[in-house]
């Protein structure tokens, strides 16, 4: 008989949510740079993986889902923004409140290869 894992211990992985800020350099030239939103702990679940073939260069693809707890600052999660986990990065591609409870954050993510 298996046993459902509750949501809050699944929540096994450090993320760093990041969004990219922009400064000026001494001669007034914008540089962007990636700083930490909110470190937090995810469940992560790979989806699919793809490959394909543009501009005749082969690349890679993967989707995966991250699950966070709801929070305040993860309100304001964008899918301009991006994870590091584990010295990888995955562009977010979509922010979900999971039945609007106010609970639950999905992340779904794509890490290019």
């Amino acid at each position: 008989m298996s046993r459902k894992i509750p949501f809050i211990g699944r929540l096994r992985r450090k993320i760093t949510i990041q969004q990219i800020t922009e400064t000026r350099d001494a001669y007034g030239e914008p540089i962007k740079t990636w700083t930490t939103l909110l470190n937090t702990r995810a469940a992560i679940e790979p989806l699919m993986g793809r490959e394909f073939w543009e501009s005749q260069q082969h690349n890679a693809e993967k989707n995966v889902r991250f699950r966070i707890r709801h929070s305040k600052t993860a309100e304001t999660i964008t899918p301009k923004m991006r994870i590091s986990w584990d010295s990888r990065t995955f562009d977010i591609q979509s922010v979900v409140n999971v039945y609007e409870r106010n609970r639950e954050i999905i992340l779904m993510a794509v890490e290019y290869v």
